[in-house]
């Protein structure tokens, strides 16, 4: 995500740049796995695993929107 921002700002790409929108996209794709998978651990309680980043933290209105 960072590498596509940096590329289509200080980079000399435009937003529409093919290697931008790709990378944008699958920041914007691991994100939400990571976030779905994290809510499948929490929500499993028969599971030895445990989530790494607890989800009660996303009930704080602002670090929602941090987050967003």
């Amino acid at each position: 995500m960072i590498y596509g921002f940096q590329d289509a700002t200080t980079g000399g790409h435009d937003w529409s740049h093919p290697p931008v929108i790709a990378t944008l996209v699958l920041a914007g794709a691991y994100w939400i796995g990571f976030f779905g998978w994290e809510i499948f651990l929490a929500k499993r309680a028969w599971s030895s695993m445990q989530p790494i980043f607890p989800m009660r933290i996303m009930k704080r209105r602002i670090v929602a929107v941090v987050f967003l």
